[in-house]
């Protein structure tokens, strides 16, 4: 475990610079990168009971902010997108779904191998069954779809904003009467902070202009002070649960976000993983039904380094194949 601690901690720092020129801020290097450490740790949250410890436990509480972080970077590219050609927007549905469903096709079919050989049942829905962090990403681009192709102005995003907060609520309210719901409720509000960024990012770097050490240190004391707050309140309904959790969440990324003013991430390993990461959280969970099923009593952290490592294999397939098919759809669709 210690030596998947220092693992993460270089992948995140290994080859950082200092620039304090900001160009380098949240460009599509420093946001790969960190898709790439963030991908890592939802992976850690998800290890099966049975193989947990303390400090994959400790490391994995975290991984609400790299969920965060995945529904902002996805909300913050889109914004750009539209900025840079707003005609975009017409075939945003033909170039969007086929880039996050092809992939999830391809897990199912790995899925059903995977179910064959640990004696699940098999249905022909389990080919055609979408993650539900991918439904919700799709509620998110369907509220982002609606705002940019009808509205116009500058209330886009205002209703983009309206209906992801909506939804957010409404999902919570009913998740507390059915708790087989996916609970990303405050994690969603990653998208509102992806779509704001894009406004205030000159901003941000104006504030890291001066006393740069100082507002970082003010920052991560915050992020403790609501941190330690949200471990006692997370009980409440609602405010400690929820709101709480989406400031928590929200002054967490700021302080990387801050910190990355500075501080340029990247490296080939936190590159490379930033170009699967998608794919890593698809395959993640099938990967340890296989695990459990070949080695079950293994030590609990060399089950977790088989399953990272198998992880990355299997997610550089599932992603050598969905381009292959991508291609071909494109082309498909393009009349070529």
């Amino acid at each position: 475990m210690v030596g998947i601690v220092i693992f993460l901690a270089m992948t995140l720092v290994a080859c950082a610079q200092v620039q304090e020129d900001g160009k380098h801020f949240f460009d599509i290097n420093n946001s790969n990168a960190l898709r790439g450490f963030w991908c890592l740790i939802v992976v850690l949250v998800h290890i099966p009971v049975a193989h947990q410890n303390r400090i994959q436990d400790m490391i994995g509480s975290f991984a609400y902010v790299g969920v965060t972080f995945f529904f902002m970077t996805s909300a913050y590219g889109l914004k750009l997108q539209m900025r840079k050609n707003p005609n975009r927007i017409k075939m945003f549905w033909k170039r969007r779904l086929p880039k996050l469903l092809i992939p999830c096709f391809v897990v199912n079919l790995l899925n059903i191998v995977v179910n064959e050989i640990t004696n699940r049942e098999i249905t022909a829905l389990n080919l055609f069954k979408i993650n539900n962090w991918v439904v919700w990403l799709l509620v998110c681009y369907f509220f982002f779809w609606i705002s940019y192709r009808f509205m116009g102005g500058g209330y886009k995003d205002c209703l983009t904003i309206i209906l992801v907060s909506i939804f957010s609520v409404t999902m919570y309210a009913l998740k507390k009467y059915d708790s087989t719901l996916p609970g990303w409720c405050p994690e969603i509000f990653g998208f509102v902070w992806g779509l704001c960024l894009v406004d205030v990012k000159e901003n941000v770097l104006g504030f890291a202009k001066k006393q740069w050490i100082l507002k970082a240190v003010v920052l991560g004391l915050a992020s403790c002070i609501c941190g330690l707050g949200y471990l006692k309140l997370k009980l409440i309904v609602f405010w400690g649960d929820y709101l709480l959790k989406i400031v928590l969440g929200l002054l967490l990324l700021a302080l990387l976000l801050y910190i990355n003013t500075r501080i340029c991430f990247g490296n080939k390993v936190s590159a490379f993983l930033g170009e699967i990461s998608f794919e890593v959280y698809l395959t993640h969970e099938l990967v340890f039904r296989l695990i459990d099923k070949w080695i079950p009593s293994v030590n609990s952290g060399i089950y977790i380094v088989i399953s990272l490592l198998i992880t990355v294999i299997v997610a550089v397939i599932v992603k050598c194949i969905s381009q292959y098919i991508l291609v071909c759809v494109n082309k498909t669709i393009n009349g070529e």
